[in-house]
């Protein structure tokens, strides 16, 4: 069953461009492991200004982190940063503060299997035998340091994302469940606002509904032909799992997208005209038609 655990720190991984090839495999021990937040790919011009900002406060000395990437010179000028909450961060002292045990251990099992390889088979611990010190991934080492890359990439900072409740990890509650599409995905998905709704449109309503419940402790409610799953917070609606039968095809045709399956375009938009012309007060479909539409 998933716990609300309060013991938690906020961490980052960067993807670095040489291991771009590898993003789902890399997506997916990130995510079997903490809880992310926020995803968004990054660019840059210049790649030693690029990492001389990003590391500007770490510890080292920004002589040797320059010399330990210069691989990254003839690697794409692009990167991939996940935002995670790090829960029971086990960290441990160390010279320059306190690391985790947590973020160490995910980028060893990341490293180990996606950076390149050496011809030879020597070995620089912690990486096994053969694994090249040209690392597909970076993180976070303090929570400082979080804040300072999503000032230095100017994205929101973590007071933003303290707004949404967070209390439920959809997309690990939905990894392997049964045929299923997320529709009218809010804008900011996987995060949500408290009392919000998951609408999900299922092949077999009752096998999603026991998947869910199988991993969330939920309160259910039967209604003609949908499902309710609804998960509370002491005595507040945090989160509901709206699950609803799929129309003819759609899921066929679906994608995946920021860690859910979802429709294709085409189906979302049919999904939302319908939705807003029901409901003509719920002006986001409207502005989402308008936007996706030529």
């Amino acid at each position: 069953m998933y716990e609300n655990i309060c013991d938690m720190r906020y961490d980052y991984f960067l993807v670095w461009g040489n291991g771009l090839q590898h993003l789902s495999g890399i997506m997916e021990i990130i995510e079997d492991r903490f809880h992310i937040l926020y995803e968004t790919k990054v660019t840059y011009n210049d790649t030693r200004e690029f990492i001389t900002g990003l590391y500007e406060c770490d510890n080292a000395p920004m002589q040797h982190i320059l010399a330990k990437t210069i691989y990254l010179e003839k690697s794409p000028k692009e990167a991939y940063f996940v935002l995670v909450i790090n829960y029971k961060p086990r960290e441990h002292p160390t010279k320059t503060g306190k690391q985790c045990s947590n973020i160490q251990e995910a980028k060893i099992e990341i490293r180990n299997k996606f950076n390149p390889r050496w011809g030879s088979g020597q070995q620089k611990n912690p990486l096994n035998p053969g694994v090249s010190l040209d690392h597909v991934i970076h993180a976070s080492d303090y929570e400082s340091q979080v804040h300072h890359a999503l000032e230095y990439l100017r994205l929101p900072p973590l007071c933003y994302f303290s707004l949404f409740s967070n209390k439920v990890d959809i997309r690990k509650i939905l990894k392997d469940a049964p045929d299923y599409v997320v529709i009218k995905m809010s804008g900011v998905f996987p995060l949500y606002n408290s009392g919000s709704d998951v609408d999900i449109m299922c092949g077999d309503i009752e096998k999603v509904a026991q998947h869910i419940t199988g991993k969330l402790k939920t309160r259910r409610k039967d209604k003609a032909k949908k499902i309710h799953l609804d998960y509370y917070d002491g005595n507040k609606l945090d989160l509901r799992f709206d699950l609803i039968p799929a129309t003819s095809g759609i899921l066929e045709r679906k994608e995946k997208r920021r860690g859910v399956y979802v429709p294709v375009l085409e189906d979302e938009l049919e999904i939302r005209k319908r939705e807003f012309k029901k409901y003509p007060h719920k002006k986001h479909h409207k502005q989402f038609i308008d936007e996706h539409t030529d």
